[in-house]
């Protein structure tokens, strides 16, 4: 892949910028001044990646590890499961299969049973597994924020108004565009820098170029008697590319959708026979379990065909992450990148349409053969599309539960390629993997009241995960409480235990900020929380010891 020069690149973001209406002169000045203030800038960090999952999606199915020596304590929740019950039938009966809390082995750890699923890489299946071969996996962080904003910013600094992290990276860069951000978060607005000419560009999921492509942002003026002013390399056309970035990874989304079941979930028909209870509040009760997010009851007898045609995410959301991410590590366009949903907080799955939507006063129940059942002529039937959000009040709804495994798979499809590109594009000089450090942040897991269908916030259960070339081998760390604070059920859901390696202390989310920091290189972000982590040979390591599951 051809590069961009950086004055190019520096070029191209002022034609975008209200600097364009300066005259050249000020803005040649302008660019001598900026390369200035960077030259005379300490060892520059690592480069940091952030896919901020605004919206807190459930990770118990994918990197929060309830059991991850295999045999931990839990208390079981019907809501936190990793996969439906083989009962042999062939299929799974989504009203009458149960559910369990399953692990496999890895190496040393167990983790949920979707990481026994195939993606489809490169033209072929291959083990999910293989990405956890760089990946770290912090659980029972707690952070005593109970709400999206503060929580999701959070994620990214002690307090807003004090050096996020993205301001720490980009305060040390001699990259074009110290810091980066493709649409707008809490975490993303809360950027501040001690070097005062470090900026972060926020790029638009939607402005008026074709497409709505973010490199036409970033690559072309939006007046046209200005696009002369842009150079680029002889031959090379970032537009095109980044298209071809696009193209990829929804190919990779639609393969594995289509050829890599995920184990558990989909490997077999989701399917209803019948909505009967012999009890009528029973069934009422039961119903919940298939109630969408827009409050209404969405009943099929064949949910696999449903989900089959869904898309995940919201209008491209996951392949314009991707695509940039890429696009700006193997540029070296900026030293952090945020990556964050489009308007407020993400899909996991979207476009669910249907015939078979229900008002909630309009499901009439009929007696039959000594059973209540859903009398789905008499009642009020309309077609309606909904969406599976990342902060679903009814997580424990059928979609709620299914919809995080659907997107985990996706997302870890393209998060594999991202990896591997980095490998296949690095140099004995210069190796991009073990150069870029990947954060997967959300502002906390979720939690389970005694009702189904619904899901709350749960502030002392923030799971997190980095990778980077320098994690040499997969590894899980923090402690998790068995019984659960939450007043409303006691089961595992995540929450912080004391660490013996913090004075009995728990994990705060503040020591991950500072690990993170100090894993790309750059001091601890909060001076009381030091780093759990540290750099010794090129290689993350830890002295926290196994991941517990403790008792209080």
């Amino acid at each position: 892949m051809n590069r961009l020069s950086r004055r190019a690149l520096i070029k191209s973001v002022l034609a975008v910028s209200p600097l364009a209406l300066l005259s050249p002169f000020f803005q040649n000045l302008l660019l001598k001044l900026y390369g200035q203030g960077f030259k005379a800038a300490p060892a520059e960090m690592k480069t940091y990646v952030m896919f901020n999952m605004f919206g807190a999606p459930a990770r118990w199915m994918f990197d929060n590890c309830l059991r991850p020596n295999g045999d931990d304590d839990i208390i079981r929740h019907k809501t936190i499961f990793t996969g439906f019950v083989d009962d042999g039938g062939g299929h799974y009966d989504v009203m009458n299969t149960p559910v369990e809390y399953a692990t496999i082995p890895y190496k040393d750890y167990h983790v949920p049973r979707m990481w026994s699923s195939n993606v489809y890489f490169r033209g072929a299946p291959v083990p999910m597994t293989g990405l956890l071969e760089h990946m770290l996996s912090i659980r029972g962080a707690k952070q005593s924020i109970d709400a999206h904003p503060t929580g999701n910013v959070k994620q990214i600094c002690v307090h807003k108004g004090e050096v996020s992290i993205s301001g720490l990276a980009a305060g040390l860069s001699s990259r074009p565009i110290p810091a980066l951000c493709l649409g707008a978060t809490p975490a993303s607005s809360a950027f501040l820098s001690e070097n005062p000419r470090a900026v972060q560009l926020e790029v638009p999921y939607v402005n008026s170029s074709p497409s709505h492509n973010p490199l036409h942002f970033l690559a072309r003026s939006f007046l046209p008697d200005r696009a002369s002013a842009i150079h680029l390399p002889e031959g090379y056309d970032p537009i095109a590319d980044y298209e071809r970035l696009m193209d990829k990874y929804t190919t990779i989304i639609k393969e594995n959708r289509a050829r890599c079941p995920i184990a558990g979930v989909n490997d077999k028909p989701l399917r209803v026979k019948e909505f009967a209870n012999r009890d009528r509040e029973a069934l009422m009760q039961e119903l919940k379990r298939f109630v969408s997010d827009s409050g209404d009851f969405l009943l099929e007898h064949d949910y696999s065909a449903l989900l089959a045609k869904a898309e995940i995410g919201w209008q491209d959301s996951l392949q314009k992450q991707f695509a940039l991410a890429e696009f700006a590590v193997l540029h070296k366009l900026s030293s952090s990148i945020i990556l964050a949903p489009p308007a407020g907080r993400e899909n996991y799955l979207s476009q669910l349409t249907s015939a078979n939507y229900f008002a909630t006063d309009g499901v009439k129940l009929k007696q039959e053969d000594g059973l209540w059942k859903v009398d789905l002529a008499g009642s009020k039937r309309t077609e309606g599309t909904t969406h599976v959000n990342f902060d679903s009040h009814v997580l424990g709804s059928f979609l709620g539960n299914v919809a995080p495994a659907y997107y985990w798979h996706s997302f870890s499809a393209c998060l594999m390629e991202f990896v591997q590109t980095l490998k296949d594009h690095s140099t004995p000089e210069y190796d991009y993997f073990d150069n870029v450090v990947i954060h997967l942040a959300s502002e906390f897991e979720r939690a389970v009241p005694a009702g189904d269908g619904e899901s709350v916030h749960l502030k002392d259960a923030n799971p997190t995960s980095l990778l980077s070339g320098m994690v040499k081998g997969y590894r899980a760390i923090g402690n998790i409480r068995v019984e659960s604070q939450y007043p409303q059920n006691n089961c595992t859901m995540g929450e912080a235990a004391p660490l013996q390696e913090l004075s009995g202390q728990p994990l705060l989310c503040d020591h991950v900020l500072s690990s993170i920091t100090t894993v790309l290189g750059g001091r601890a972000l909060s001076a009381r929380h030091p780093s759990v982590l540290r750099v010794e040979n090129g290689e993350i390591k830890t002295d926290l010891g196994r991941p517990k599951n403790i008792r209080a």
